[in-house]
């Protein structure tokens, strides 16, 4: 085939068979046929269904592949090839035709095996049971039942489903978001009150220095006034001592002349009081 044919089966393939949806991000598709074939399984293969359920041996984990590669890379390429072509008539429907029937055949088996033992079987056995008949497999896939209402129906339960999941997501993100918010304002406000118990502590503690620093001013001043008292009373009897020795120093030193000049003095006045007298005595004697 050349490219250019095969590029537009590939649109073709993309845009009207629902490839292009099982291989978005969100793999939205894939999910909606993952859905689809766990209802297949729990209503035709009961047994199987509650197996898998109690190994934990989930659909996605064995079919995904088949949906995403069209057992391309599942089953040999003769087998896989006759898929592919009745794929391009019909559509997926094929494809869960296919997964039910190789259920179907290999259930016997599967109920017997644990997760692990399962998984072994799906890599090795099953991919190699119909090599040598490829009809075998597609005549048990016609034998499956399949009902299309049904899988439009199970595609909007699957939509309401997704739909209400979105909304709770978003109402999550929300409760989310605002508990952030509710926690960064808890936070805030506790290292409020933290700030605010520290400051108190720190009143507190400046509170007591402060009345310390006060008292001991007090003791200070007392003491102050005290020394102040001292030096004054020794300031006083400094000068009073000062002057007794000055005093007698200079007594010492001019005490001599002071009291040869008093002597003098004194003799002077004794021998002026007697010439006062003398001259008394005359005066009265005159008169008489």
């Amino acid at each position: 085939m050349p490219e250019e044919e095969a590029f537009c089966v590939f649109v073709r393939l993309m845009q009207e068979y629902r490839l292009r949806e099982l291989f978005k991000p969100t793999m939205a598709e894939l999910g909606l046929c993952i859905y689809q074939f766990e209802y297949l399984l729990q209503e035709q293969l009961p047994e199987l269904n509650v197996h898998f359920r109690s190994q934990s041996f989930h659909t996605s984990m064995y079919a995904s592949s088949w949906f995403l590669t069209l057992f391309l890379t599942f089953l040999p390429m003769p087998v896989a090839t006759r898929i592919f072509d009745i794929f391009m008539y019909e559509g997926l429907e094929i494809i869960f035709r296919v997964g039910m029937a190789i259920l179907q055949y290999n259930q016997t088996d599967l109920i017997q095996l644990d997760m692990e033992g399962m998984s072994q079987h799906f890599q090795k056995l099953i991919p190699h049971q119909f090599d040598s008949c490829p009809d075998k497999l597609i005549l048990r896939a016609y034998q499956v039942k399949y009902n299309p209402k049904r899988m439009k129906k199970l595609e909007k339960e699957y939509t309401t489903i997704k739909n209400k999941e979105m909304e709770e997501q978003i109402e999550i993100k929300r409760l989310r978001t605002e508990n952030r918010l509710l926690k960064q304002r808890i936070e805030t406000l506790e290292k409020g009150q933290v700030t605010r118990a520290q400051e108190a502590e720190e009143n507190y503690v400046i509170k007591r220095e402060l009345a310390v620093v006060r008292q001991q001013f007090s003791v200070t001043s007392q003491n102050l006034e005290k020394a102040q008292d001292t030096i004054g009373e020794l300031q006083r009897e400094k000068v009073r001592n000062d002057l007794e020795s000055v005093w007698v120093r200079y007594w010492d030193g001019a005490g001599t002349e002071l009291k040869s000049g008093f002597d003098e003095q004194c003799t002077r006045l004794r021998l002026s009081l007697r010439d006062y007298e003398q001259n008394d005595q005359i005066q009265v004697y005159c008169n008489g």
